[in-house]
Parts: C-alpha cells; structure tokens; sequence
C-alpha cells in the first residue's frame, strides 16, 4: 500500500516534466535567425523524456517507497537547475533559442552563468535530470542517462561549438580556453 508521501516523487516529476515541455510553447521576444540543425533537439528531447518515464516506472514498480534523503537532494539539485536555466535565458535575452540558431546580429553571451560554463542551460539538463533520478530513487535509469542522454548531449554540443567558432572565430576560441563547456569545475574544453 502506498502513502501519500510515496505519491510525492511522482507528482514532482509530472512537475518537472510539465515545466520543461511548457518552455517549448513559451513566445518569448526573440530575435529569429537560421537554425543550422534540428535533430539533436530531438535526440535530447526524446532521451530525457525517456529518462524521466523510466525513472518514473522504475520508481513505481521497484516500490521502495519513499527516501527522504534522496528526495530532498534531488529536489535541491532538480530547483538549482531552474535557477540555472533562468539565469542562462535571461542573460541571453533576445539570443535565445531552442535550437542551434546564429544570427546576423548575435552577440557572445559571457554574463550571467556563462562566466562559468559556455553551455548552462545544457547544465541545467543534467541537473534536472540527475534530480529526477535521485528523487525518485532510480538505480537503472542512470543507465539510460548515461548512453542515451549524455551523448545526445555531447553531439549538440559539439555541432553548437562547430557554430560559435564560424560565428564569433578567435573570440569563440579565447571564451573556450578560459570556461569549460558544461561543468564548471573540470577543465576548459570537456
């Protein structure tokens, strides 16, 4: 039998999920300009989808009820990736985009949590969905994260690199020996 606590990571992640697929349907005042590629958008589309929804089952039909210290580490580690994605979209502004996107009058972003990382909202992923696994207490679904997720990731990574050298060249290339891509204490160019 199941406590209403143990329903808690449930609604958290119906939450999480809702919050995340709303961005997509947000009209925000951009400035619009030529997306260069859609199919990792997909590709992490679809691998977080997939580590949520088997995080979810896995949660369910493992029923170990609930754990109140991973719950809460996942709740802090799942609302700092809120923080980060906001503080990313507002200091890109009107540069803003769910794809790979250069414009003709697109700026280099170092404000806000790019001073620490080039890709904080790719950040902001991770965080959400390693606090999804942890709040909901999912030991495989770190499997899923890790060969789906991370290498989606890692490809669009690469090609919006590929895009900010043809855009902003030395300038891009001095940013990226200075601030590492994703995660703010490994090195310059992970």
């Amino acid at each position: 039998m199941q406590s209403t606590l143990d329903l808690l990571p449930v609604f958290c992640a119906i939450a999480l999920y809702a919050a995340r697929v709303r961005e997509f349907f947000v009209k925000r005042n951009v400035i619009t300009g030529e997306i260069n590629e859609r199919a990792t958008f997909l590709a992490l589309f679809l691998s977080g989808t997939l580590v949520v929804t088997l995080a979810l089952v896995e949660y369910l039909v493992r029923h170990t009820g609930f754990h109140a210290p991973g719950f809460i580490a996942g709740i802090i580690v799942a609302s700092l990736s809120f923080i980060v994605r906001a503080g990313a979209v507002r200091a890109l502004g009107r540069m803003w985009s769910l794809h790979i996107e250069i414009r003709r009058e697109h700026e280099l972003v170092r404000g806000g949590p790019f001073r620490w990382v080039r890709h904080p909202i790719y950040l902001a992923a991770i965080l959400e969905l390693v606090g999804a696994m942890l709040f909901m207490n999912s030991l495989y679904t770190w499997a899923v994260f890790l060969f789906f997720f991370l290498p989606s990731l890692f490809a669009r990574i690469r090609l919006e690199e590929r895009a900010m050298i043809a855009q902003f060249g030395d300038d891009y290339l001095r940013y990226r020996e200075t601030t590492p891509a994703v995660l703010p204490w490994r090195g310059p160019t992970c």
